[in-house]
């Protein structure tokens, strides 16, 4: 039944052609608030409405709880997928401790499956003590006389500062002194007369003065402070009728020495006898070492229902041990009757667990991630009381489970929920999952009945981007540069880059006849050097890049981005460029681009012829001119992308050839007869004197 509506209400299957869902809005803790004291260890958690942008409806939710911040690996308390609470959550008892700091998150689920964000944590801290309130004695008044020797005993209503608490049991008690020195009845653990109490006759003596005390035990284990003492007085000339001790009971279910007996098996004794008097109450024992009933591993304590038969508490027999029991009664007077000749009796081994269902994913499910979690039905066994201890989980790619690649082996932690952790599962791969239980008593339970389900396909790499060179990068010099795109990237978990393919065009967004293909390139995966040969001076590219995942899916094509090479262009220089006749001058060659000839034409009517391997390493060259004037000198240069030619008028200008150090003949035959002519102006003035 519980498969049946599992699988009724399952969420629905992703379709691989549906817009993605989108997760729940991140819900928020709304109480206790945060940093709250002193709350109930059964406090109601709270948290905000569930909103979803997709209008999915609130299909579950999960609780955490956790004493350690921020850890919650090892929760508290884990509701797991709960259908039922799912924006208010009482938490369970017995789950919390007092005075104690926890802190809280949750989690929304939507029909469709997706979860939202954990709630951001918050904390509160339980109720500082939770010991029930000390309880009043009420009747008999204190001071009380003339009391009945079986008085009724009546406390106040059970109180405890825990809201979540609730009355388990009490503890009376009757003693001969106030100091409680003289105890003549102590009930112990009394699960039954929990407010009130009659004495049972027999106890109390006439004209004697009894003082009385109670306390509580909450359903947490904790105990009240024993309530302020009171006395009463019993009548006087009350005379106790003469009666003989009950007979010895007999013990006659189980019978001695029987095997194979249920945990809470019924223990039967004989009737009770003489009838001279009535059966009042009794008392049953059971204890694991013959004889000794001071450590005894059950103790009815004065019981005054179950007279010559008692079912045996779950949780006090443990399976395969062998156990020794008796009995004694107690009449109307307060008599004992001496104990029963034990017996034993040997309890049933334990079964093993009942074979777990798989939940979810539900079987077929597809589109599942690669880190789902695995889902199974709650812990059941035949035994009575026993609990899970441990789950085995498996994941094949079989479906009997010779391909497993997956084992948790014994796994104490993830029960009946397991996260399947990263780089396990593969996408557009179909899994087979099973698990198995195991019980306190080391019995493991049959495998689940295998399931199967389809993981998501593979999605293509984010698109890449162009880096280098720059788009429309200008004057490359290089015919085998060096194309460099972004780094891989791709939304699959665990995906890797295994291939590119690179291509150049000359015409714009036409790639119908590249100047370069590369095809699947798995070696230049995110930079490429242009082979040589593929590109020309002076000319433009465009290029785009695409990139291939193991899975063989491709990115869309980067954004096509464009260079040019540089063009051929001649130019030069010379120094000086005004020398005289026979003077040297040198030219030096300044043209860009892929040159494999070079003609100078130095306005003199010669030139001169360069090849690539003629032409000097430093592109220089001196020339001389014979004749003075001014000359165009031009410098023709040409290689496969064409001709072009730098031409320099009246470039280089040259004057006469001087003698002397570079000073004209007519200057010294000047110089000469200005001396000449000195001279014979001072020879004159020496002969006037």
């Amino acid at each position: 039944m519980l498969l049946a509506l599992l699988v009724a209400t399952a969420w629905p299957l992703a379709d691989p052609g549906a817009v993605q869902a989108v997760a729940p809005v991140k819900p928020v803790n709304e109480s206790p608030v945060n940093g709250a004291i002193e709350i109930s260890r059964t406090h109601t958690l709270r948290s905000s409405a569930f909103s979803d942008e997709d209008d999915h409806l609130h299909y579950a939710s999960r609780w955490q709880i956790t004493n350690i911040s921020g850890d919650y690996s090892s929760p508290v308390f884990d509701s797991g997928v709960t259908t039922s609470n799912k924006v208010s959550l009482t938490i369970p008892h017995g789950i919390l401790y007092t005075n104690t700091t926890y802190y809280w998150r949750v989690q929304y689920i939507d029909g469709a499956g997706e979860r939202s964000h954990w709630s951001d944590e918050t904390s509160f801290t339980t109720i500082a003590s939770a010991k029930p309130i000390t309880p009043v004695n009420g009747q008999p008044i204190n001071g009380a006389v003339d009391m009945a020797l079986n008085p009724t005993l009546t406390a106040s209503p059970f109180a405890s500062p825990d809201g979540g608490a609730t009355h388990g049991a009490s503890r009376w008690q009757i003693a001969s002194d106030s100091a409680f020195a003289a105890v003549i009845h102590d009930s112990g653990t009394d699960t039954t007369h929990k407010t009130s109490i009659t004495v049972a006759l027999g106890t109390l003596c006439s004209s004697t003065t009894y003082y009385w005390r109670v306390r509580y035990q909450d359903n947490y284990g904790e105990w009240s402070e024993w309530s302020a003492a009171t006395c009463f007085t019993t009548a006087s000339g009350v005379i106790q009728p003469e009666a003989s001790a009950p007979n010895r009971p007999v013990n006659t279910a189980p019978v001695d020495g029987a095997e194979d007996i249920i945990l809470t098996t019924e223990l039967r004794a004989s009737a009770f006898g003489p009838d001279t008097s009535e059966h009042n109450a009794s008392r049953w024992q059971i204890t694991t070492t013959p004889g000794d009933y001071e450590t005894a591993v059950w103790d009815s304590g004065v019981d005054v229902s179950e007279l010559t038969e008692i079912r045996v508490p779950s949780g006090v027999l443990s399976y395969a041990t062998v156990y020794y029991w008796r009995v004694r009664y107690q009449d109307s007077f307060g008599r004992w009757s001496p104990w029963s000749v034990e017996t034993s009796f040997t309890t049933l081994p334990p079964l093993p667990p009942n074979g777990p269902s798989n939940i979810t994913p539900s079987n077929g499910a597809t589109a599942i991630s690669l880190t789902p979690y695995l889902e199974s039905s709650e812990f059941s066994d035949p035994d009575v009381e026993d609990t899970h201890s441990a789950s085995r989980w498996q994941i094949a790619t079989d479906m009997l489970f010779d391909e497993v690649i997956f084992d948790t082996h014994e796994d104490t932690s993830n029960l009946i929920r397991l996260p399947v952790p990263p780089n396990v599962l593969d996408y557009s791969t179909q899994y087979y999952w099973r698990v198995k239980y195991r019980d306190r008593y080391g019995m493991w339970s049959a495998w689940s009945l295998e399931t199967s389900f389809a993981t998501v396909a593979s999605q293509p790499p984010r698109q890449p981007a162009n880096i280098a060179p720059a788009d429309e990068a200008a004057n490359i010099a290089s015919l085998t540069l060096t194309l460099q795109a972004s780094a891989f990237s791709d939304p699959d978990v665990r995906d890797t880059h295994v291939a590119t393919w690179w291509q150049i065009t000359n015409i714009s967004a036409n790639y119908s006849a590249p100047v370069y293909d590369s095809g699947t390139d798995t070696r230049n995966l995110t930079q490429l050097t242009i082979p040589a040969g593929v590109l020309q001076y002076g000319a433009t590219y465009y290029w785009r890049v695409s990139y291939q995942d193991r899975y063989g899916n491709w990115s869309a094509w980067s954004e096509e981005t464009c260079f040019s090479t540089v063009a051929l262009q001649a130019n030069f220089s010379a120094t000086p460029t005004e020398v005289e006749v026979g003077q040297e001058v040198t030219f030096t060659d300044l043209s860009t681009g892929h040159a494999t000839r070079w003609t100078w034409d130095f306005g003199d009517g010669t030139t001169v012829q360069w090849t690539a391997n003629t032409k000097s390493e430093d592109g220089r060259l001196t020339w001389k001119y014979h004749e003075a004037g001014n000359y165009t000198v031009s410098l023709t240069v040409s290689g496969p992308s064409g001709e072009a030619t730098k031409t320099r008028s009246g470039y280089i200008k040259v004057s006469e050839a001087t003698g002397g150090g570079g000073v004209p003949f007519y200057t010294w035959i000047a110089t000469g007869l200005l001396i000449i002519l000195a001279g014979s102006l001072a020879a004159v003035r020496l002969r006037r004197r």
